[in-house]
């Protein structure tokens, strides 16, 4: 199969796993949503979100294990995989064993005495911080074996796993309402077992499946290389955190000005935006591997292209859904939750925004992974991401009105995104002002024109079925604008040819 047909199928597949996922998980938050409560769900979300966003923290750290792997696939050496599989698996422990170890003795102190928690809950608190960090541990020493299925572009599997854990999840939210145990309890205890099991599952099938997994630790340690994994993954690792610390970071400055009833409506946000960015980071997830190799083999001239349409081509994706929940969203709000908690609907539009803007240059990632110079990238693009925690406490205590920590959010996210360009431009020798045409400004003006269109449908339609409606809007325009504005020529002419072929064989 060529490297494009594959990546498109994929693509396909991702999609395909996500439309599930999506309709699970939603489904899934709204029993615990109205299970728990709004006071322990946003208790949850407060101390046990990185649950939420470990599955992150994972991708990107298995980005630098994945690189390895998909050089030494070029070269088709089986025993240089084999040490790059071993190394990586005994860096990652150590990394985990590390993280655990800061998060119980700081994340204690800080759970105990800073956060706003009633003191019926702090012992239940406690018990699911603890539920945390085991699960925070096992999906760090799960990146090797993540690493390796990407590499392999092994999507079918990932797919599999993926909504299998969707599944679980439900069936936890369904355990909910029957148990007679405290719900927020079992609830953080059986979130901690799914990721055990998942773990579990993807270990057995990679051992079985690839036999570069199979492998002697002690005969296969290479200390050169553990330093050269470690400084790679160690630059990820901060970038990783980096993104980890600014969401969980304003989770806890929300919870100590405001208490855990806002700490539900960030919750919610934050899971929207983790569900519509699926629609964009599953095109880079297929495009990743095709971009390592390519870097594997110097063909830069192939890596800037594909880094450069996966920001602007998952941009206009994550767009086509994004902007008609930012115009109907009290609207989607409703359908999908019974009781929306205060705050909600904004929150939501202003982290959708943010998320959007980071999308933007979010295919720059791996371009500038396969230079393997990335310790100033990471550093100075992470850095300026977790400015906004100071930036947030100094708006909260001044009393500003609690949506100025959201506007401070999406002008740092315009810097980090100009940061990445620069930072990109001068590695890879790309024209700036080509870059901010294709990339920037002509997604832009389409987004733009989406909204405006759907503003003005919203204002003339009160149908009931307007937000249906507003969606089917929102691809037409989507995909009509992309292939007159955005689509090259070439590529237009490619995509005419594959659509030809697929009517012909039908």
């Amino acid at each position: 199969m060529s490297s494009a047909k594959r990546a498109i199928s994929n693509t396909f597949i991702i999609y395909a796993k996500q439309a599930i996922t999506i309709c699970i998980s939603l489904y899934s938050t709204r029993i615990v949503l109205n299970t728990l409560g709004a006071n322990d769900f946003g208790l949850f979300n407060v101390v046990g979100g990185l649950v939420t966003i470990l599955s992150f923290l994972n991708a990107a750290m298995s980005v630098s294990t994945q690189r390895y792997v998909a050089v030494n696939l070029g070269t088709g050496n089986l025993e240089n995989i084999k040490k790059v599989f071993a190394n990586s698996v005994i860096l990652h422990i150590g990394i985990g064993l590390i993280i655990a170890l800061l998060f119980e003795i700081v994340g204690v102190y800080f759970l105990n005495h800073q956060l706003l928690i009633s003191s019926d809950r702090i012992e239940v608190a406690n018990k699911i911080f603890h539920f945390v960090v085991i699960s925070t541990f096992v999906t760090i020493i799960s990146v090797p074996y993540d690493a390796i299925i990407n590499a392999h572009e092994n999507m079918t599997f990932l797919a599999l796993t993926s909504i299998l854990e969707s599944i679980i999840k439900l069936m936890i939210a369904f355990y909910l309402i029957y148990t007679g145990y405290d719900k927020l309890l079992v609830y953080g205890f059986l979130t901690m077992i799914s990721v055990i099991l998942i773990r579990i599952l993807k270990q057995i099938y990679v051992r079985r499946k690839y036999e570069s997994t199979r492998v002697n630790y002690i005969a296969d340690y290479n200390k050169d290389l553990i330093k050269e994994l470690t400084s790679f993954a160690g630059w990820n690792l901060f970038g990783s955190l980096s993104y980890l610390g600014r969401s969980q970071g304003i989770a806890l400055l929300l919870n100590t000005f405001y208490g855990t009833v806002i700490n539900a409506a960030y919750g919610i946000a934050n899971q929207i935006a983790g569900q519509l960015n699926f629609f964009c980071t599953a095109m880079l997830q297929a495009l990743n591997p095709q971009i390592m190799k390519s870097g594997g083999a110097k063909e830069m001239h192939k890596v800037i292209e594909l880094s450069m349409i996966g920001s602007k081509v998952g941009f206009l994706l994550l767009g086509v859904v994004a902007i008609p929940c930012l115009v109907e969203m009290e609207s989607v709000l409703n359908i999908w939750l019974k009781t929306v908690p205060d705050y909600t609907v904004n929150f939501c539009r202003l982290i959708i925004i943010v998320s959007m803007i980071n999308q933007l240059t979010a295919g720059l990632d791996s371009a500038m992974q396969t230079t393997g110079k990335i310790r100033n990238y990471m550093v100075i693009v992470g850095v300026v991401k977790l400015f906004i925690l100071p930036v947030a406490y100094i708006l909260l205590k001044a009393d500003y009105v609690i949506y100025s920590v959201f506007v401070g959010y999406i002008i740092l996210e315009i810097i980090a995104g100009m940061c990445r360009i620069c930072l990109f431009c001068n590695e890879t020798g790309v024209d700036l002002n080509r870059f901010i045409l294709e990339v920037i400004l002509k997604p832009i003006f389409l987004t733009t024109v989406a909204c405006v269109i759907l503003l003005v449908l919203k204002q003339i339609v009160t149908s009931e079925y307007r937000v249906l409606g507003t969606f089917f809007i929102s691809f037409s325009i989507f995909a009509s604008g992309a292939y007159i504005l955005i689509l090259s020529s070439g590529q237009k002419e490619s995509l005419n040819k594959f659509i030809i072929s697929r009517m012909v064989r039908s």
